[in-house]
């Protein structure tokens, strides 16, 4: 019950009353529940490494292959139309080892191509390009960046590259090593991808898909101003470089023998050749105005091409006469729209063609070996 006002203005007018012995205050004993645990310290967010700060990062072990192969009878090709699950971009391979781009991904084998399994590379980014030295100096092109892998591909050294772009293209010797890609980059190393120079900043050049050398002379093919091609050449080791006059369509590709004779091809479904180092070229065959998009090049007079469509094609005699060996083998055995994209020979070993099967519901990949 409350109090009147008029008893509360008395004992205010009166003070406070005098303070007596404080009584002990009353123990009353609560039961506590246990301490919470202090929640973990959130990180702070951990700052931008640099490239070749990175430390290699092992390729975990795959339960199984992503793909197995037969080993057919020599000259015969094996492999299905469709047995992969991303289309192959790039195919690359020395002695008992091999490597392909699949997808935003790569896969290895060490058994001439029998036996193909996953490899870890550490980025998320597109993977655009594979290449090596050698079994033991293998080089993946990426969106922005490249990697080395020294050990068959179990570990991977990100490169500082010449500039952030797609690195579509890897070639070397045992001194130099050349690499192109888009925004006209074409970047030069003389220690093995650790350090780099950009060339050819001045010729004006578009997307770069293809190098290749043999010694100080090396070209590079792609795409010019207003869709045109793009064939350069150096003849000093990169000191200069000169546009290569080649009536042709956006340059796809580009491969030689190493005695003087080249190959390019271009956008529009055309072979061009060279048989003076280079200097002039000609139309050698055109396979209906379809994009190529592969080119291989093996010993003096062999050369493969691919491109959309399904085609696929081989000449033994320097681009002469053309037959396609898959369709001849049967192996395009699903109607369906699909591409080759990758082709590789090994030196005395296997043929490589791969690139994108069946397209629905979704796109496929294609691996095919020949011994």
């Amino acid at each position: 019950m409350r109090a009147p006002w008029s008893l509360l203005a008395l004992l205010a007018a009166c003070g406070p009353a005098p303070a007596g012995p404080a009584a002990p205050p009353a123990v009353v004993l609560i039961e506590l529940p246990p301490p919470a645990p202090a929640p973990a310290p959130t990180p702070p967010p951990s700052a931008a490494i640099p490239p070749d700060a990175l430390a290699p990062a092992p390729s975990p072990a795959a339960d199984a292959p992503v793909l197995t192969l037969d080993d057919g009878p020599a000259g015969t090709w094996t492999g299905q139309h469709g047995n992969l699950e991303h289309p192959i971009m790039h195919v690359w391979g020395a002695g008992e080892d091999a490597y392909a781009v699949a997808g935003r991904s790569l896969i290895h084998s060490n058994d001439r191509g029998l036996t193909w399994w996953p490899v870890t590379i550490p980025t998320d980014a597109h993977v655009a390009s594979v290449w090596g030295a050698g079994p033991d100096d293998v080089y993946v092109g990426s969106r922005g960046t490249a990697f080395r892998s020294t050990d068959r591909g179990r570990t991977w050294t990100r490169l500082r590259m010449p500039a952030p772009v797609h690195y579509n293209a890897f070639w070397g010797d045992e001194k130099d090593l050349w690499v192109v890609g888009s925004e006209g980059t074409v970047g030069h190393s003389s220690d093995h991808g650790a350090t780099w120079d950009r060339q050819a900043k001045d010729l004006q050049l578009g997307w770069l898909y293809a190098v290749w050398g043999h010694g100080k002379d090396v070209w590079v093919a792609g795409e010019g101003g207003a869709s045109s091609a793009a064939l350069i050449h150096t003849a000093n080791g990169g000191k200069t470089w000169t546009a290569v006059n080649i009536q042709a369509s956006p340059l796809r590709g580009i491969c030689g023998t190493g005695d003087g004779s080249l190959y390019a091809i271009d956008a529009r479904g055309s072979v061009h050749g060279s048989v003076d180092h280079g200097k002039t070229w000609k139309e050698l065959k055109s396979f209906g105005g379809l994009e190529l998009t592969a080119l291989a090049c093996n010993g003096k007079s062999e050369v493969y091409v691919g491109g959309r469509n399904r085609t696929f094609q081989r000449s033994a005699d320097g681009g002469k006469t053309w037959v396609d060996d898959l369709a001849a083998q049967n192996k395009w055995t699903k109607v369906a729209f699909s591409a080759v994209y990758a082709l590789w020979v090994v030196p005395g070993g296997a043929v490589y063609a791969g690139g994108e099967g069946v397209y629905s519901p979704h796109p496929t990949g294609t691996l095919f070996r020949r011994r």
